[in-house]
């Protein structure tokens, strides 16, 4: 393959998913989390205050909220939601209460923002791969990150996740460069993309047990080894406290690190013990920090195959990338993992060390709401099986090799396909698709607030006020001409009592019972949905019910 020829077809990828992922940027209404982080960013951004959802570093916030200080957003200083510092008012404030621009143009701009990531993580991933295993495994990694739904689907929601899994992979690749060769420039190098990471989200402290294990791995010689590993990590470290501008320059002015940090597990013990016997200063990313290990103690509600929990189980995440990774990909990652044995080390330990590090964390993680969390091995994954089969193929699979990285990433592309634009609704065809996905995962999986905009355009000319929607999402209802609605309860329908309104819509996250009694939607469980709206939002039509005045139980 000519450098042109793979050129053409990189760009032709890099385009075609900047295009899905702003058709959708367009499309799409705001996600759960979307307002907290918009809210977040740009309040930092106009008082140098970094006061709303502490939990997550404001590198990545302050990158998608630069648009809204171009057009000169309002943050709305002034409310009421603003003086009590909360996220998810003050998120509504910004965007649906301003008096020159619409919400949806706000968040356009400020997804686009996350586009420009998303494309550069493909991009930066294809040249990786084609520098270490050649043009052909790095035209493979392009395909299977640009045309993943998954990854297209974050890939233009403003958090944090796709800056994550971008500084991540930098960080990764620039440290084993500055391990391998040395050099203050790759050091620091290294370092900055280091800190970039810590500054976008904490999950990204995996780094630091990823770089210590490849430097024992790769074996350099201690004092490369360690100056690149003191130098990355110190330089990461301070690029991240620096990354919260005055909110956090002003040491003298804030109080002890005690003082902020909640108590639970060990890490909150030993901020603790720092700022009660050493005085340390509560710096908000150490802040953060004890928060995000304070959320990891407590656990989140969270659904698997059926079951409703809170807290953690080491199934979640190995059952979200099996069913959310389309079928060609894993079947490519399959296919090359054998060739490990006959690949040499040194050119495989940096994609395959991180991801281990990374699944030892994941799997005894409490948080389990999306495989949004695991995207930081999506391309690790993708360069890994590529690089893997291009490379070494030919040793266990002949001249197959290449057919059938061909074939995987053509299998890829086809579900990929199948599902858009409903990218986040993604299940594979092995897990039975979209239409079998509420069975499996719910939440950021499938049902994040995101088809409210489908939903009012298949409601058409329908009256708004037979209308009752149970909405899993934050915006203002009013603002799309809902009222505030109860979706009538099993207890009540038992008594004899008939639904008001015609149209039943409930969001799926909710209609199962995570974050709402299951026992009150069974009487809507036990009917079909005449719409299921992105997958995400299920509408019932209870008029031929209301009419013969039994409704039927779950």
């Amino acid at each position: 393959m000519s450098p042109r020829l793979w050129r053409i077809l990189v760009a032709a990828l890099v385009l075609v998913q900047g295009a899905r992922c702003l058709y959708n940027s367009w499309r799409e209404t705001q996600t759960v989390d979307e307002g907290i982080h918009i809210a977040s960013g740009y309040t930092f951004l106009k008082t140098g205050l970094y006061e709303l959802d502490t939990e997550h570093p404001p590198l990545a916030r302050v990158w998608f909220t630069l648009p809204l200080l171009a057009m000169r957003a309002d943050p709305r200083l002034g409310e009421e939601s603003w003086k009590h510092r909360d996220m998810i008012e003050h998120g509504k404030q910004i965007l649906y209460r301003q008096p020159k621009w619409r919400a949806e143009t706000l968040l356009f701009a400020a997804r686009a923002m996350v586009v420009v990531l998303t494309l550069a993580l493909t991009l930066a991933v294809a040249l990786w791969t084609r520098a270490r295993f050649g043009p052909a495994a790095g035209l493979a990694a392009a395909a299977l990150v640009s045309l993943d739904p998954t990854l297209c689907a974050h890939g233009h929601y403003t958090t944090t996740d796709m800056a994550a899994a971008l500084a991540s992979f930098l960080a990764l690749v620039a440290f084993e460069a500055a391990l391998l060769h040395g050099g203050r420039a790759r050091i620091l190098l290294a370092g900055l993309a280091t800190g970039a990471a810590f500054a976008v989200k904490l999950s990204t402290l995996f780094l630091l047990p990823s770089f210590l294990l490849l430097a024992l791995v790769l074996r350099q010689g201690w004092r490369r080894s360690a100056a690149a590993l003191a130098g990355a990590c110190s330089v990461g470290l301070l690029a991240a406290l620096l990354s919260y501008g005055p909110a956090g320059w002003n040491l003298k002015q804030l109080p002890r690190l005690d003082e902020r940090v909640a108590e639970g597990g060990p890490v909150n013990t030993a901020l603790r013990y720092m700022g009660e016997k050493w005085k340390v200063p509560a710096h908000p990313w150490l802040v953060g920090l004890g928060a995000h290990f304070r959320h990891q103690e407590e656990g989140h509600e969270a659904f698997l195959l059926g079951e409703i929990y809170k807290g953690g189980k080491w199934q979640y995440f190995p059952v979200a990338f099996l069913v959310k990774m389309p079928a060609g990909a894993l079947l490519l990652f399959a296919l090359a993992l054998p060739l490990l044995l006959f690949a040499p080390l040194r050119s495989w330990a940096v994609l395959a060390i991180p991801m281990a590090v990374y699944w030892a964390a994941a799997v005894q993680s409490h948080v389990n709401i999306g495989v949004r969390h695991l995207l930081p091995v999506w391309p690790l994954t993708a360069a890994l099986a590529a690089g893997l089969m291009a490379a070494s193929g030919r040793r266990l699979y002949r001249r197959a090799a290449p057919v059938l990285m061909a074939g995987c990433c053509l299998m890829a592309a086809a579900e990929s396909a199948r599902i858009f634009p409903y990218d986040i609704s993604f299940f594979n065809i092995a897990a039975g698709g979209p239409e079998n996905g509420a069975n499996i995962l719910l939440d950021s999986n499938i049902d994040w607030g995101q088809s409210l905009g489908e939903l009012i355009r298949w409601l058409g000319d329908r009256p708004r006020k037979e209308v009752c929607l149970c909405y899993f999402g934050v915006v203002p209802l009013d603002y799309y001409g809902f009222d505030e609605c109860g979706v009538m309860p099993d207890e009540e329908i038992r008594r004899g009592m008939v639904p008001e309104r015609r149209w039943y819509a409930i969001s799926v996250t909710l209609l199962q019972g995570v974050y709402h009694k299951r026992e009150w939607y069974g009487w809507l469980r036990a009917q079909t949905p005449v719409a299921r709206i992105g997958y995400s939002i299920y509408v019932y039509d209870v008029l031929p019910l209301k009419m013969r005045g039994k409704i039927p139980q779950d």
